[in-house]
């Protein structure tokens, strides 16, 4: 019995049932476990209830297993109608589902269902790959089946095998499969016994007939596997078989109710009422039996059962956990509606559930207590397991499911089962949903006196704010996260370093979106230190990530990618490549990368962080990816890199996201030459530089700050692009003094590179250059190149343009920079020319020792009398002196001097 099973109570799910009886050996039965034979890629049993479709697959799974192929079975019920049911089933089995955590740093929402489907059809290729059996396949109605089993079908290699039984033909292409081979399809003709095997079946359980009253029996049961199950059954319990056969002969009424209740005529009263009392379990127990029913002889009736081959399938390898067919099943609930009365059926139920809640089983537990009604039990059960469905095994819908049954039933949850059922909600990202949950359940804590509140319901309001915040992060409402944060943090007594790491790590996202960096500074460091205390690799994650961007968005880019790849390395190593958190990561580390002019490195984790980008993140780590996308975008619409694509990647999240993905779209597009599609896209957002009002209008000023600045950028871009210089430079102006306020320096040298365009447009190459110089001044140190290769053809244009004094630089990393640009542009690199000659040096004639001593004084803040006075000449002297390293330099005055002095590192 698989763990999942044990764990749950939902035994024969991940395992094939047993079968007690005889097994006749059909055709298909033959051919299929035939050593010689080989699978097809897709085995559909396509048939109607009662023809044998488990037996064949468990037959068929068996054979192989004891081959040494590996198998992995999945059963399907009635009460898997939807996709996500499926794919649960398979990742419980496959053991791929995604660990989960109690905290939103330790959280890995659930993945679309694309990134699942891939994680379960990798799992089965693993290692010599598998044969998958899915039983019942058909009870999942839903029509995005056809994409697993396409997927599975089609995109998998040759290892990997699917073998299918179902009622109806599920949604897949049938005609490609068939076309290409893939397909091999068993219907009810080929399960359908012959007259030698319905002999053979017969004589097997004692009932030998002659050939005639055999084909008899053929006619009648069209070859029924079910229906001659149940004749044999009838037949071998009945005093005078020739008579009950005589009258299934002659019967006209529906075949597999008279069966049935044949069958029923042949046992005893306190059989058939025992039987009754177990229909509603779906499967069962000889210790649930007994505390179900109330019977005392409940083992000795279930091995009477057994011994008669009453169409019971053995779920384990003990014989301990039993089902019927689900065609005797039904009849008996039937049969169970028509005996008992509705109490007394729902009180079975009510036991059952008490049964399996003490013995841990708590999913059938909860399904028992909900039949039965008791939905005060129900919220017990969910109140005490809700930590492991929703935290440890991450069962979302299952827990939403319960928890809004039982809102519907008029059932109060506790508060504890609430809050789980908000956290879930926030897991499942249904956050406008968890947003209404929390606020019902923040007024129903509030309407209790404060007096009255216990330690432990301290504690979980606590915690209640502790996801009101998280919501505020996910939701985008960034003010609110803020201040609900900083009041949580004013009163946080440390006891539980994940919720401090949480709520830190909020204010400084919400922080970091507002452009102010100190406080998202103070936030992260808070969050730094909680988390160290817990070892959890998630949260390590999250942190280090955040406070990467909080670097970059400083322009600090040599401090924030070699950090942030360390992390990207810690993370895939401890928690994989398909962790929600490192595809987060990723991004940031692509923005990190492009920033400091490493494309292929930025494209390499774009392709990782974009697989999960619809199922974990935040605007602001999202945002940092798809801004860094659009900017490699080469103009194919075809690429993943493209507008389009990244969009339906936003619409996911905010709405502030899709605004600035739609501002770097325009920007993007400027740069393509393809400015009239740049204009479509921007007055799709409310940005049209032809009008005078503020971009954006109202709207604009209630924006976070980042986003003020994307539509901002998108509109001087415009404004350039559209030659309209007075209205570009007043803008700039605005920008430039508000990025240099708040520290954002990448922005600060993109204006300072726009201001070079614009002056260039107007024909100041001089101005041009002074503005390109404080842009890679600005730069230098930092590493911070996009903006620079960005405009690679502008620089260019202005080397070629200008003489070596005309570029003035105070640091070696500046003079680096500029000689790595001059590389790139093409540039001569001959000393004869002018122009860096190489790393850190410009062509001058040689200062004399004196020159450079009074070089050494006048980095010293010296006077000219206290250089006079220390080297023991006159005033004049020095200043003749002087005046010979001015000309040598070219410069005009002293901190001009200390500046060329410094770039050729004399």
């Amino acid at each position: 019995m698989g763990r999942s099973s044990a764990a749950t109570g939902q035994w024969g799910r991940y395992e094939p049932p047993y079968f007690d009886f005889g097994l006749v050996e059909t055709e298909v039965t033959r051919g299929l476990t035939d050593p010689a034979g080989a699978l097809p890629k897709l085995l559909l049993v396509s048939a109607p209830t009662g023809y044998g479709k488990t037996v064949l697959l468990s037959t068929l799974y068996r054979t192989l297993e004891a081959r040494g192929a590996r198998c992995v079975w999945v059963s399907l019920d009635d009460r898997d109608t939807d996709l996500d049911h499926l794919l649960s089933h398979l990742e419980a089995a496959l053991g791929t589902g995604a660990p989960r955590g109690g905290h939103l740093l330790e959280s890995e929402p659930p993945a679309d269902v694309d990134r699942r489907i891939e994680r379960i059809l990798a799992a089965l290729e693993n290692g010599d790959g598998a044969t998958l059996f899915v039983d019942n396949l058909g009870y999942c109605t839903a029509p995005e089946v056809e994409r697993f089993v396409d997927a599975a079908v089609f995109g998998t290699d040759r290892s990997v095998r699917l073998v299918v039984s179902t009622a109806q033909l599920p949604p897949f292409d049938h005609a490609r499969a068939k076309l290409e081979g893939r397909l091999r399809e068993v219907s009810a003709a080929e399960l359908s016994l012959d007259a030698g095997q319905i002999g053979e079946l017969l004589t097997a359980g004692g009932m030998p007939l002659d050939a005639a009253t055999i084909e008899l029996v053929r006619r009648r049961t069209e070859g029924w596997p079910a229906a001659v199950r149940l004749l044999q059954i009838i037949l071998a319990s009945d005093h005078d078989p020739m008579r009950a056969l005589a009258q299934f002969s002659g019967s006209d009424v529906d075949l597999a109710s008279w069966l049935n209740r044949q069958v029923l005529k042949g046992f005893e009263p306190a059989l058939v009422d025992f039987l009754a009392r177990i229909a509603p379990l779906r499967t069962f127990s000889v210790d649930l039996c007994g505390h179900a029913t109330g019977v005392a002889g409940a083992g000795a009736l279930v091995d009477l059962l057994v011994r008669r081959n009453v169409l019971i399938f053995p779920l384990d390898r003990n014989r301990t956990w039993f089902r019927f067919h689900a065609l005797f099943r039904d009849f008996l609930m039937e049969e169970s509606r028509r005996r008992l009365p509705e109490r007394e059926r729902e009180e079975i139920c009510a036991r059952a559930a008490q049964w399996c809640r003490e013995e841990g089983s708590w999913h059938d537990a909860v399904e028992y207590a909900m039949e039965s009604r008791r939905f005060a039990l129900a919220r017990e059960i969910l109140d005490e397991y809700a930590p492991t469905i929703v935290r440890d095994r991450g069962d979302l819908h299952l827990y939403i499911t319960w928890a809004e049954r039982l809102l519907a039933a008029r059932t109060q949850l506790s508060v504890d089962a609430e809050c789980w059922y908000v956290w879930a909600l926030v897991f499942a990202r249904r956050y406008e949903e968890a947003q209404q949950a929390v606020g019902k359940l923040v007024r129903r804590m509030q309407s209790r006196p404060a007096a009255a509140e216990s330690e432990v319901e301290a504690e979980l309001r606590a915690r209640v704010d502790v996801v009101r915040v998280a919501i505020d992060i996910f939701t985008d409402r960034l003010p609110q996260a803020r201040r609900q944060g900083a009041r949580w943090l004013s009163t946080d007594a440390g006891a539980e370093p994940f919720d401090t790491a949480t709520v830190a790590s909020a204010m400084a996202i919400s922080a970091l979106a507002d452009h102010a960096f100190a406080d998202a500074k103070r936030a992260i460091r808070t969050a730094q230190a909680a988390i160290a205390r817990t070892g959890s690799e998630y949260g390590h994650a999250w942190v280090a990530l955040l406070d990467a961007l909080i670097d970059l968005q400083q322009g600090a880019v040599n401090v924030a990618l070699p950090n942030v790849a360390q992390a990207l390395t810690r993370g895939q190593r401890a928690l994989g490549r398909d962790a929600g958190i490192v595809s987060t990561v990723a991004l940031v580390h692509a923005s990190c990368a492009l920033t400091a002019g490493a494309p292929d490195e930025a494209r390499a984790s774009l392709e990782l962080g974009l697989e999960r980008a619809t199922a974990h993140g935040i605007v602001d780590t999202t945002a940092a990816g798809l801004q860094a996308a659009v900017t490699l975008w080469s103009g194919d619409e075809g690429s993943a890199f493209a507008p389009a694509a990244l969009a339906r990647l936003a619409q996911d999240y905010p709405p502030r996201l899709r605004l600035m993905l739609d501002c770097a779209a325009v920007r993007r597009l400027v740069r393509l030459g393809r400015a009239g599609e740049a204009l479509e896209v921007a007055r799709g957002v409310g940005i049209d530089p032809e009008t005078a009002e503020d971009p954006a209008g109202e709207a604009r000023r209630a924006m976070h700050a980042a986003a003020r600045e994307a539509v901002d950028a998108a509109r001087l871009e415009l404004l350039i692009a559209g030659g309209d210089q007075r209205r570009a430079r007043t803008l700039l102006d605005q920008q430039l003094r508000a990025a240099t306020q708040s520290g954002r320096r990448p922005r600060v040298v993109e204006l300072h590179v726009a201001a070079a365009a614009i002056s260039y447009q107007t024909g100041d190459t001089a101005a041009a250059v002074r503005s390109m110089t404080r842009a890679i001044a600005a730069a230098g140190r930092r590493r911070i190149l996009r903006p620079l290769h960005d405009q690679l053809e502008l620089v260019g244009t202005l080397i070629q343009a200008t003489t070596p004094r005309d570029w003035v630089f105070a640091l070696p990393e500046e003079l680096d920079l500029f000689a790595e640009l001059c590389r790139q542009v093409g540039e001569p690199a001959s000393p004869a020319d002018g122009w860096p000659g190489g790393k850190g040096t410009v062509a001058v004639d040689a200062p004399t020792q004196r020159e450079l001593e009074l070089l050494t004084l006048l980095n010293a803040g010296l006077s000219n009398q206290q250089i006079a006075d220390r080297l023991s000449v006159s005033v004049a002297t020095v200043k003749w002196h002087l005046y010979n390293l001015y000309a040598k330099l070219d410069v005009r005055s002293r901190s001009a001097a200390l500046a060329r002095a410094r770039q050729l590192r004399l």
